[in-house]
Parts: C-alpha cells; structure tokens; sequence
C-alpha cells in the first residue's frame, strides 16, 4: 500500500511539472506576451506607470447646499495659462448622517454639610 501511494504521489508530481512546462512552452509562442512585463512597485527594471503631476489647485467642502459650495469654490480657483490641457474632476457625494451625540450627564452637586 505504501509503494502505491508513492508511486501515485510521483506520477501527480510529474504530471504537474508536465502542466507547467507546456504552459511556459505555449506562452513564449504567442508574441503579444513579448515586452509586457508586471507592474510590482519598487520592482527592479519592471515597467512602472507614468507619475501623476501634482495638482495645480485643489479643494474639498462639506455644505449642505452643492450649488453654493460649487460657486465659492470655482472662484477661488486661480488663473491659469490658456492652450495647455487640465483635468477638471467634480464630484458631489450624499455623506452618511451625523451619529447623534448622547448629551452629557448632569452632574449633581454633593449634599452641603451644616457646619458644626
């Protein structure tokens, strides 16, 4: 029993190694797999994203009214240079409500003695 479970766990072995070699042999084929490489940050000459200029004027409210929030915000916004492109982003969110705050407990003032 125990040389069947040995030769059984050999024969798995071998059939996975099988797998993977006939996977790497079919993926080298195909050429659209040629100069990718995975984005892992930090990862020695692997292919990293552009960076992202940072922003030229940037804000965030909390308001009830958007409509007014949006007009004092697009007013503060300074001037910029005309031909260039710029990525305008507005977004308007529901917030959850406010938790309710439990009120503080009285404090009660200690019974004065009579002096004596």
């Amino acid at each position: 029993m125990k040389k069947t479970y040995q030769a059984l766990v050999a024969v798995c072995l071998m059939a996975a190694g099988a797998t993977a070699f006939a996977a790497q042999q079919e993926t080298a084929k195909h050429p659209h797999h040629e100069g990718q490489k995975m984005m892992v940050p930090g990862g020695h000459g692997q292919f990293m994203p552009p960076m992202m200029m940072p922003p030229v004027y940037q804000s965030s409210m909390q308001t009830s009214d958007p409509a007014e929030a949006l007009k004092k915000l697009t007013g503060d916004v300074p001037a910029l240079e005309k031909g260039k492109r710029y990525d305008v982003r507005i977004e308007v969110r529901e917030l959850p409500p406010l938790p309710s705050v439990p009120a503080p407990a009285a404090k009660e003032k200690p019974a004065e003695q009579p002096a004596g």
